[in-house]
């Protein structure tokens, strides 16, 4: 009985080992991704450039990027925050969501997740 409560316990620490560090992957590739894309805005926009986002917070939408305000809930669908931030940092790098009304910027950046998922 003893040696069975011991495996349990094993299992339940190697579980929760695994999952800290498939954790800590996640945060690093979704750090990866928004550095990229900040590169990105900083390669159109110069270095000196204010940041596009206010706070690299990677569990919550950019609500606004580069001054660009974004009404994700205006957009059916599910929104990967990290990688539709950083579509939206590149493409207002660009310049392209400020031509777009708040709730057309949601769509596009919707439209593109989809089209990249697919692929």
């Amino acid at each position: 009985r003893a040696l069975r409560l011991l495996i349990n316990r094993n299992k339940i620490l190697a579980k929760e080992n695994l999952d800290a560090e498939r954790r800590d992957q996640r945060t690093a590739a979704e750090r990866g991704l928004v550095s990229s894309a900040i590169s990105v805005w900083e390669q159109q926009r110069g270095e000196d450039a204010d940041p596009p986002i206010i706070s690299e917070d990677f569990g919550e939408l950019a609500s606004e990027v580069g001054g660009v305000e974004i009404d994700w809930a205006s957009s059916d669908g599910n929104f990967e925050s990290t990688k539709s931030s950083a579509i939206a940092i590149v493409l207002e790098a660009y310049g392209v969501l400020g031509q777009l009304d708040s709730g057309d910027r949601a769509a596009l950046i919707r439209d593109l997740l989809k089209v990249l998922d697919e692929a």
